[in-house]
């Protein structure tokens, strides 16, 4: 993680050994939830193993059909995993965070890491830093969705990130680029036989 984070812009003396000091370290098994709707997300976690979805349900308001999952994000090894909105303004959640994989993640939470931003000014550009790469992940995935057909969107993927293909159960990755799973088989299947 301070690698990581060190890469971005050096880390100050004696930045490390406070984040040390403040951070908690947990594990998740698949299918565990890290949130869900109604919490308050209080800790800005980091990933050093393992792969978890963001999502929301989306309420089938005449119940002719189930309530659907609509995944919005997957996040890894060396990324952060936050509520956005929910963490930066400590208000209820309306989303689900939940392990795929095995996960071993460290975190802080929301005070202590506004703490190490005020003691530590230069740890700023670090975060400025990681926020502009969540900001022009989500434009992508908007514009995506928004102005490209699915067959375009998984083509997208491949192109940016086949290793999803891998590691993500079928049903979300259709979910999260916006087709039915039956469209997305007929992609995937079309796909192996190019190859």
């Amino acid at each position: 993680m301070f690698t990581y984070l060190g890469a971005i812009y050096p880390l100050q003396e004696g930045l490390i050994e406070e984040l040390t000091d403040l951070a908690g370290y947990m594990e998740l098994r698949p299918k565990k939830l890290l949130l869900k709707p109604g919490d308050v997300c209080k800790n800005l976690y980091f990933i050093h193993q393992g792969l978890l979805r963001c999502f929301y349900v989306r309420n089938n308001r005449n119940k002719t059909r189930k309530d659907q999952e609509v995944c919005t994000q997957f996040m890894r090894e060396n990324d952060t995993c936050v509520s956005v909105r929910s963490f930066y303004t400590q208000t209820p959640g309306k989303e689900f965070i939940q392990a795929l994989e095995p996960c071993k993640l460290s975190y802080i939470t929301y005070d202590n890491l506004e703490k190490v931003y005020r003691k530590y000014m230069d740890f700023n550009f670090n975060g400025r830093v990681l926020t502009a790469k969540y900001l022009l992940e989500w434009a992508d995935q908007l514009e995506n969705i928004r102005m490209l057909k699915g067959s375009e969107r998984f083509a997208e993927l491949l192109k940016r990130d086949p290793e999803l293909l891998q590691r993500v159960p079928q049903k979300y990755l259709a979910s999260y680029l916006g087709v039915r799973p039956d469209s997305l088989s007929r992609m995937l299947r079309l796909e192996r036989k190019k190859k």
